[in-house]
């Protein structure tokens, strides 16, 4: 079963959910709170966005009741993440600072052939892990359906997805990078594709939309 990683604020799956789903979870606590519950409700937003399907998920629980924590949080979930062998990776938060630790933790996650998404916003300054080399930057981008994605292909984000729906709560660069996430994780599985270079060749060629998103001014 293949098996993807999502570090972020934990999770709340109903039981219904699961049982309709072939579906293996393995969560773990990283946050300064207690048990793997989602708080804030945005680790849940993001896996929901994802919609995995029959997969293993492994989900580090790195934020509490706000998403805010230390690097050395991220790190350790990182590394843990790092242990489980994930082939594809979700990142659905951006740090301002560069942090060495990080970007070695990165490194060595991407050189094991795991393949990371972070969000990244579309406009701004650069944030991290997404403006790593190694990482697939992805945002939210308002043209998209749920399946569409577009090629932004920037200096700042390559693709662009669905950023959630505004009535139905969160929604911006983190939903529209673990939408894209999903995008990938079933083109991986139709396709057999297993590394980074063939998954971007592929997903840049049958994007829906390609360059930026342009407001009109009335």
């Amino acid at each position: 079963m293949f098996k993807i990683g999502i570090v972020d604020s934990g999770i709340n799956p109903t039981i219904e959910f699961l049982e309709t789903q072939n579906l293996r979870l393995d969560v773990i606590n990283f946050s300064s709170g207690d048990g793997t519950e989602d708080k804030c409700g945005h680790g849940t937003a993001v896996f929901n966005a994802i919609a995995p399907g029959e997969v293993h998920c492994a989900i580090a629980k790195v934020f509490d009741d706000a998403l805010t924590c230390s690097t050395q949080r991220i790190v350790r979930a990182l590394e843990w993440m790092n242990d489980q062998q994930v082939g594809l990776l979700n990142l659905s938060f951006g740090l301002t600072r560069y942090d060495a630790d990080l970007a070695e933790i990165i490194d060595t996650i991407s050189a094991s052939g795991t393949i990371i998404f972070a969000s990244a916003p579309a406009q701004g300054v650069p944030v991290y892990p997404s403006a790593f080399e190694q990482v697939v930057s992805a945002t939210g981008d308002a043209r998209c359906d749920r399946h569409e994605w577009s090629f932004l292909n920037s200096s700042r984000v390559m693709f662009g997805a669905y950023p959630g729906d505004p009535k139905r709560g969160i929604v911006g660069s983190s939903i529209g990078c673990a939408t894209m996430t999903g995008n990938a994780l079933r083109l991986m599985q139709q396709q057999g594709i297993k590394n980074r270079e063939d998954l971007i060749q592929q997903l840049s060629q049958r994007a829906t939309y390609f360059g930026r998103e342009y407001r009109r001014s009335i």
